[in-house]
């Protein structure tokens, strides 16, 4: 499940979209909301949990650490009555959150495989709010970049629940914390 955040997080640096600004100025100055429901971009890991009901995401370990919120497979499977159910949002499965040294990386929205707009139809708001994103490397989405925020809306195909199925993905990054990321795995991985 995860590892649709962490894609989506590798497309964004490898693609158009994860230039600074200098790199790539904007005809129009955007500026990407970093909000959603609870949840906002560079937010204290303490703050989070105070605020929603989550799930820690089991990984290997690494720099980050993911949470589940929102998740329609945690209040199916993993609720007890001393853990409380999450709220759930109409058409969501699920909301991963990326942690970096205790401040909220990004966040995907992932969507349920039975809610099935017309790509135009779901990227609309988007289009009429940012103006014209820039297509994916992947070919499977399209994103925006303000130089602060990293946003992308993309189609995935993984499991949910009990069957696969393609479904949208909605991805916030925060740029700081990505670079920060990007130069803590630089630093960690082995010279050759």
């Amino acid at each position: 499940m995860n590892k649709c955040f962490i894609l989506t997080l590798c497309i964004l640096l490898f693609s158009g979209c994860a230039k600074t600004s200098s790199e790539s100025p904007q005809i129009q100055k955007i500026q990407i909301n970093r909000t959603f429901e609870d949840i906002t971009l560079g937010m204290s890991e303490d703050e989070f949990k105070s605020k929603l009901v989550w799930f820690r995401m089991p990984s290997p370990p690494r720099l980050t650490t993911v949470y589940s919120v929102y998740d329609i497979y945690y209040n199916i499977y993993l609720t007890t009555k001393d853990k409380p159910k999450m709220r759930e949002i109409d058409n969501i499965y699920a909301v991963y959150c990326e942690f970096l040294e205790n401040k909220l990386l990004g966040f995907s929205i992932n969507y349920r495989i039975d809610y099935q707009p017309a790509w135009n139809n779901f990227i609309y708001n988007a289009e009429q709010k940012y103006g014209k994103g820039e297509p994916l490397s992947s070919g499977n989405g399209i994103c925006w970049d303000d130089g602060k925020t990293f946003f992308s809306i993309s189609i995935e195909s993984d499991q949910q629940l009990i069957s696969y199925g393609k479904h949208f993905i909605v991805t916030y990054n925060d740029a700081e914390l990505v670079s920060r990321k990007v130069q803590m795995e630089k630093e960690k991985s082995p010279a050759f």
